[in-house]
């Protein structure tokens, strides 16, 4: 994406779709040839129940959220969506993105889901730490919330290892489910800001950084 597309974050520099590895996995911006991937783990029941997916979801709407949908995110200021794939096989796991970014109060919200396949072996937590601390770091973020149903198990357990802290509950979701609301912060963990990355940086798990080429 050129310099017209890119994103100004929390401290004013101008923020590129990047690639951030997390160990074993690796969180980058999709791809067209994602699509089949998408549309494969969005069959799943539980991504429909507990996400807000389009259902049924087709091919079209695989080739839409690729294509269209999640680069305009990227364009508009109002997310960062990453495929979570493998870092050695690249393949699709899941996905996992800030959005509703409100620079003006340094906030913004995250979601994810990760295909039946990839459950059970610990890459949603993963995946969730890694792009909490990358917001942190590279958006400047001061706050990032966190929304699941009540009823998701799963969910409230990848949020709780991940250190977000509960905070009551909000609106109800798309299936009249109740959702509790989670957050986190940049001093939750570690007392303290963490280290700023510049536009177009990458932060590994152990604090190391990676520019993207």
């Amino acid at each position: 994406m050129d310099a017209a597309g890119a994103r100004a974050n929390a401290y004013g520099d101008r923020v590129q779709p990047v690639e951030v590895p997390a160990g074993r996995l690796l969180l980058r911006p999709f791809r067209p040839s994602d699509a089949p991937a998408v549309l494969a783990a969005c069959q799943d029941a539980a991504i429909q129940r507990w996400t807000t997916v389009p259902s049924p979801y087709s091919e079209g709407d695989a080739v839409a959220f690729v294509t269209e949908i999640a680069p305009a995110e990227w364009a508009a200021d109002t997310g960062t969506p990453f495929a979570i794939s493998g870092a050695a096989t690249g393949r699709l796991l899941g996905s996992i993105g800030v959005h509703r970014v409100d620079r003006r109060h340094g906030s913004a919200e995250v979601g994810y889901w990760v295909a039946a396949a990839a459950r059970g072996r610990g890459v949603a937590t993963e995946a969730l730490r890694a792009v909490t601390s990358w917001s942190f770091a590279a958006l400047g973020l001061g706050r990032l919330e966190l929304l699941h149903a009540v009823g998701n198990r799963a969910s409230c357990r990848v949020a709780s290892r991940a250190g977000f802290r509960p905070e009551g509950s909000a609106a109800r979701s798309r299936g009249g489910e109740r959702r509790a609301r989670r957050c986190r912060d940049p001093w939750s963990a570690g007392g303290r800001r963490p280290h700023r990355l510049s536009a177009g940086q990458g932060a590994q798990p152990d604090g190391q950084i990676q520019k993207k080429a």
